[in-house]
């Protein structure tokens, strides 16, 4: 990994983290065998304002992949600006069907 990569991952953490009021604990990374030499971390945060999971997945040693979740049973919700009488859903189809 770059250091320019590692700086610009930790600064978009940092901020993320510090909208939800800071964070107060990180638990114990949970690992999940997958395919191959994959493993899966899952790692719970504890913000003052919400909890989400950081969850990677290495292969050899290498990260493949990086995202956020919501803790489990927790639904999705608008940000507090968002005005959602704004906007409305419909199906759409991709592609030639």
């Amino acid at each position: 990994m770059s250091a320019v990569f590692a700086e610009a991952l930790r600064l978009a953490g940092t901020t993320g983290a510090a909208g939800q009021g800071g964070i107060t604990a990180i638990e114990e990374p949970v690992t999940e065998a997958g395919e191959g030499n994959m493993v899966r971390v899952r790692i719970p945060v504890i913000c003052i304002a919400s909890r989400f999971i950081v969850v990677t997945s290495v292969d050899d040693g290498l990260l493949q992949g990086l995202r956020l979740d919501a803790c489990d049973g927790a639904e999705w919700r608008p940000p507090r600006y968002v005005d959602v009488d704004r906007f409305s859903e419909r199906d759409i189809l991709l592609g030639n069907g």
